[in-house]
């Protein structure tokens, strides 16, 4: 019985002790708990204050209140020295008030530290302003540029329509010359003495035209000054054809002249050998033709009109001869007429291409 009443008290001991324990982890776990959310509690209330605290500083700075920025700022710095971002608005402050310091001590200049909202208004309108000032450097270049193609354009155009002009007076050459030796085959079956007489008169004129291609003017005009000279004076249509053909290659040899005197020598020499031939006979259309030049590059354009008129009138299957009646007939305002006189010129040959350009 004894031993029966000693087992049943320690077992309720040992109840009692279980009881206990679970009592005191309970009050650990929710002792725990507790802490825990006085912990998240205690932080959410640091960051805030964090927060209130760099807000301050950041409104005394913009108010150029720098000492009371520092204060703030030293106060965070001995919390945590590492604090980044409290260590570059301290630099930041620094600065500024090293900034404030010299510009109230220099006796040159008067600045309102506290203006630095107006500051940065006007780095904002420099920055806008500089920003205008590329665009329109931009506009410039894109406008010079459009320019610098539109005289590229202009100067091939011009090239083209030389070379154009060129083959045409080629051409009206090479027709011209088939002219002549064939008047100049009639003539020669006249007498022999007369075609040793044109066979001299070819020779000089021919020898003159390799001289001129070759850029002796002189020597050139020498020869031709010796086919005038060997000239049949009796046929006048003979003598007429071969002044006109002078004169045509020296018009022709100036356009190509750099040296503003030679061209105007040449020029000069084809006008006297042009009318020379209208003394002789006044149907050479060639010469008609130079005399039209003449007096357009003088800007005489009636004179030019009526030489260019005559010209077609002798030939009139003269593409370039219309051409030029139809450009002069433009200056002078007879638009109708130079409209006719282009048309005329890509009628005889369709391939024309400054007539059809105008």
């Amino acid at each position: 019985m004894s031993e029966k009443n000693t087992y049943e008290g320690k077992k309720k001991k040992r109840i009692i002790a279980a009881c206990l324990g679970v009592i005191l982890l309970g009050t650990g776990v929710t002792g725990l708990v507790l802490g825990i959310r006085a912990n998240a509690l205690k932080n959410r209330d640091s960051l805030q204050e964090r927060e209130n605290t760099f807000a301050l500083i950041n409104r005394y700075i913009d108010r150029g209140e720098h000492d009371r920025a520092m204060d703030l700022l030293d106060t965070l710095l001995i919390q945590n020295a590492n604090d980044e971002e409290a260590l570059s608005l301290s630099d930041q402050v620094l600065v500024l008030k090293k900034t404030e310091e010299k510009d109230t001590k220099s006796p040159f200049f008067s600045v309102d530290t506290g203006g630095l909202e107006s500051a940065v208004e006007k780095m904002a309108k420099q920055s806008a302003e500089s920003q205008a000032a590329f665009t329109e450097a931009l506009r410039l270049q894109e406008i010079q540029a459009a320019q610098a193609s539109a005289t590229v354009q202009a100067e091939a155009q011009k090239r083209a329509e030389a070379e154009a002009e060129a083959k045409k007076r080629e051409a009206q050459q090479k027709a011209e010359a088939e002219k002549r030796r064939v008047m100049e085959e009639e003539l020669a079956r006249k007498n022999a003495a007369l075609q040793k007489q044109i066979a001299n008169v070819n020779d000089e004129l021919a020898k003159g035209k390799v001289q001129l291609l070759s850029g002796q003017i002189d020597s050139g005009l020498k020869h031709f000054k010796a086919a005038e000279r060997a000239l049949p004076t009796e046929e006048t249509e003979f003598c007429a054809s071969k002044l006109s053909e002078i004169s045509g290659l020296l018009f022709e040899s100036s356009t190509s002249q750099e040296d503003p005197l030679k061209k105007e020598k040449l020029q000069k020499e084809a006008v006297s050998y042009a009318r020379k031939a209208l003394s002789y006979d006044d149907n050479q259309a060639i010469s008609h033709y130079v005399l039209g030049k003449h007096a357009d590059l003088a800007k005489d354009y009636t004179t030019a009109m009526d030489e260019f008129t005559k010209a077609v009138t002798i030939d009139s299957k003269n593409a370039l001869y219309y051409y030029e009646l139809g450009k002069v007939q433009y200056r002078l305002g007879k638009y109708n007429s130079a409209k006719t006189s282009f048309t005329s010129s890509t009628k005889i040959d369709s391939g024309f291409e400054n007539a059809w350009f105008n």
